[in-house]
C-alpha cells in the first residue's frame, strides 16, 4: 500500500515538474518537490496549528499531532529518496539523488552551501524561538530542573536537520529546507496572532 501512495506522490510531482518546466527549465523537478512539499503542508496545516497550540501548553500536548502528521513525513521523505527519475533530474548541475558524501564537484560545493546555509540559519530561528518560549511555572525545583534540561535538549534539535542532509539524497535536502522554512513561517504566524 505504502508503494502505492509514493507512486501517486511521485506522479503528482512529475506533473508539477512538466506544467512548471516552461518557467524553471533543467531545474523544473527540483522546483515541483518545493512545490509539492509546500502543497501537502498546507494540507496538513491544521494538524501542525493543533500541534503548535498544544505545545504552547505543554511539550507533550503536542505530541499528538505531531504523531498524526509522521506518515505525510515518511511518505515524503520515501519519495525524495526512493530510486528513481526523481532522482535523476538535476538543480544547478548536481543530480537530485546526490548524497554530499558522494563527493563534491564544484557545482556541488556550491548546491550543498546554499543548502546548508538555509538549514543552518532555519536551525537558529527554532532554536532562538524555544530559547525564548515561556515555560509554564514548576511545581517543584525537581520539575523546573527537568524542565530547563528538556529546554537545552529542545534547543538543540533543530540542527539535527543538517546533519541529515549530510546522509540524504539532495531531493531529501530540497524537502528539508522547504518544509522547515513552512515550519518556521506557521511558528511565526501562530505567535503573531494568538
Amino acid at each position: 500500500m505504502l508503494d502505492s501512495v509514493v507512486n501517486l506522490a511521485h506522479s503528482a510531482v512529475s506533473t508539477i515538474a512538466t506544467g512548471v518546466e516552461p518557467a524553471f527549465g533543467p531545474a523544473a523537478t527540483a522546483a515541483a518537490i518545493v512545490l509539492f512539499t509546500v502543497a501537502v503542508r498546507l494540507l496538513i496545516s491544521p494538524l501542525s496549528w493543533a500541534q503548535i497550540r498544544g505545545a504552547r501548553v505543554s511539550p507533550l500536548a503536542g505530541c499528538l499531532p505531531a504523531l498524526v502528521q509522521a506518515p505525510f513525513f515518511f511518505l515524503m521523505y520515501r519519495l525524495f529518496t526512493k530510486p528513481g527519475d526523481l532522482l535523476d533530474a538535476t538543480l544547478a548541475g548536481v543530480p537530485l539523488g546526490h548524497h554530499l558524501t558522494d563527493g563534491l564537484s564544484l557545482s556541488a560545493v556550491l548546491v550543498y552551501a546554499v543548502l546548508l546555509a538555509l538549514l543552518t540559519a532555519l536551525a537558529r530561528l527554532s532554536a532562538r524561538r524555544m530559547r525564548e518560549a515561556p515555560v509554564a511555572a514548576a511545581p517543584s525545583p525537581e520539575v523546573e530542573r527537568m524542565q530547563e534540561q528538556m529546554r537545552r535538549l529542545m534547543v538543540l534539535l533543530p540542527y539535527g536537520t543538517l546533519a541529515v542532509a549530510a546522509f540524504v539524497p539532495l531531493a531529501a535536502g530540497l524537502y528539508l529546507v522547504t518544509t522547515t522554512a513552512w515550519t518556521a513561517l506557521e511558528q511565526g504566524v501562530l505567535r503573531r496572532y494568538r
